[in-house]
């Protein structure tokens, strides 16, 4: 019952997330993988100029409609993993891919390199290429750390 293996579904509740979902509840048992389930909620929101700022308690009812939509996504991605008891998170940031990023690359490859080194195996991350020439901190991150980007 030794779970190898962690995987991170990013899901914004959408049909493509809950199709990864499914994904996982085909494909794996829950004695095989660890789930974290996360989805985001956009903010601080950038609201323009400054010359057009909203009134505070406006920015913040839309901050919370944010967290409140990022926490119906990840019931609906929970209710069908149920059976592996994920874990869940609402994480918080200007852009959905840098929040993503940034807690994997602080769990991810750190979770994943000591798996790595006692498989002598190598971690091995895809990327879109027209990303290959992009200022991508958590790609710098993992290559720092031995993955590798084929």
């Amino acid at each position: 019952m030794k779970q190898s293996l962690h995987l991170l579904l990013a899901s914004d509740g959408s049909e493509c997330a809950l199709k990864a979902a499914h994904w996982i509840d085909r494909c794996f048992t829950a004695d095989e993988i660890q789930v974290t389930i996360a989805s985001v909620a956009r903010g601080p929101l950038d609201l323009g100029s400054p010359a057009f700022y909203p009134l505070p308690d406006y920015a913040e009812s839309m901050e919370a409609a944010s967290v409140h939509e990022a926490r119906e996504a990840l019931t609906r991605s929970l209710d069908l993993l149920a059976a592996f008891t994920p874990s869940a998170v609402v994480l918080s940031g200007p852009t959905i891919a840098g929040a993503l990023s940034g807690y994997a690359e602080q769990r991810g490859v750190d979770a994943l390199a000591p798996i790595a080194e006692a498989e002598r195996a190598t971690v091995v991350l895809g990327v879109n290429t027209d990303d290959l020439g992009d200022h991508r901190p958590g790609q710098a991150a993992a290559a720092g750390r031995g993955a590798r980007f084929p």
